[in-house]
């Protein structure tokens, strides 16, 4: 039994890298946008705005997948 939640447990974490990589790469498609857009002119508040939250917020959600997935281990390695 353990050993098959460990499987699923992997299994998810692999399925969330690559929904966060097609993720990642979809906001720092956007990042580029707005940095080219700097380039030519300055941007506006709300443009600096959206930046800073994309990144930001991209970063604080891996985080928490990663930690409830560190906690599920835990939770497993506890039960065996």
């Amino acid at each position: 039994m353990r050993k098959h939640l460990r499987k699923e447990v992997r299994d998810t974490e692999t399925a969330l890298h690559k929904a966060f990589d097609l993720l990642r790469d979809s906001v720092q498609e956007q990042v580029k946008v707005l940095e080219k857009t700097r380039s030519k002119r300055e941007l506006t508040i709300e443009e600096e705005k959206i930046n800073r939250h994309l990144k930001k917020d991209l970063e604080d959600a891996e985080s928490y997948i990663r930690k409830e997935i560190e906690n599920i281990e835990k939770l497993i390695d506890k039960k065996s």
